[in-house]
């Protein structure tokens, strides 16, 4: 089987992260944190548009064609990118320079959970939070990069890995109640060359 790659973008991101695909639209959106930019690649007419945005953006979730939610240095955002407006929901470690947000998804039920990390990417500084409607939880203190954030298929168990521990934790998932529970390794890449991402 021969596979084919499709260059879909002429974006030179500085840190390009966070691909969403939007089935209804047929559209990506991703983000460039140090670039501070969102991009959407249009996969019907080929149009590639950037926005910018005010500060470090790391991740977002598609509420519609003009409009996401996005972590945006510490605070949760619903971003109208046709307006150029932005509209803050919640705001976390406002006291907590060192940190920013980094990777971040929406769940089935439209749960936005995202995680923080030290910039210094050292130290273990970082937490996981859920943001329901206008409420946010934190779920997890301790780590270091929080990365690579994904369910399963049947939204029974959720991934999450801390970078610098080269280690995919893994925990059981409630999808209707919204809560992680069981906090397990699933996977230690030990002294196996590079850094497990996602």
């Amino acid at each position: 089987m021969e596979t084919k790659l499709i260059v879909l973008s002429n974006y030179k991101a500085i840190l390009g992260e966070g691909p969403v695909y939007d089935k209804e639209l047929n559209k990506l959106f991703w983000v460039d944190i140090e670039g501070k930019k969102v991009i959407t690649n249009d996969l019907n007419s080929g149009a590639e548009v950037v926005y910018d945005m005010p500060d470090l953006v790391s991740s977002l979730c598609v509420i519609d064609d003009k409009r996401v939610i996005a972590t945006i240095r510490h605070t949760f955002y619903i971003v109208d990118l046709s307006k150029n407006s932005f509209t803050k929901v919640a705001e976390v470690e406002s006291d907590m320079e060192s940190n920013r947000f980094n990777d971040g998804k929406c769940d089935k039920l439209g749960r936005y959970w995202a995680g923080t990390m030290n910039m210094t990417e050292r130290k273990p500084t970082g937490n996981f939070y859920k943001l329901e409607g206008k409420k946010v939880t934190k779920l997890l203190e301790g780590l270091t990069i929080s990365n690579g954030l994904a369910w399963d298929s049947d939204d029974k168990v959720m991934y999450l890995i801390d970078t610098p521990t080269r280690k995919v934790f893994v925990f059981d998932f409630d999808l209707n109640k919204g809560e992680i529970y069981n906090k397990r390794v699933a996977v230690d890449f030990g002294n196996e060359p590079g850094n497990p991402d996602g």
